[in-house]
């Protein structure tokens, strides 16, 4: 399994290859799913891995005694507006 703070470009291209836009998402705690779709208003949604400890896993609601020593991962969704310029 990856650690979070992989990298995932999101990109749009006309049907002639030229690249309308893009957006990059990087950070420390959160690792990029290969789920995304456009929604009807034009945004793409985005399905995130958030990396939590166990402490934040229990203080969520997980039952402490199916908490491991180890980092967890729970899923997450972002709304992402393109624009015409490249983030």
């Amino acid at each position: 399994m990856r650690r979070a703070g992989a990298r995932v470009r999101i990109q749009q291209f006309t049907g002639e290859g030229k690249l309308v836009w893009y957006y990059s998402y990087v950070n420390d705690t959160q690792l990029p799913n290969h789920g995304m779709c456009r929604l009807p208003n034009g945004n793409v949604l985005m399905k995130v891995w958030e990396k939590k400890n166990a402490k934040d896993a229990v203080a969520a609601g997980r039952r402490p005694e199916t908490v491991g020593q180890g980092d967890m991962l729970s899923a997450a969704l972002f709304e992402i507006q393109p624009t015409s310029e490249k983030t």
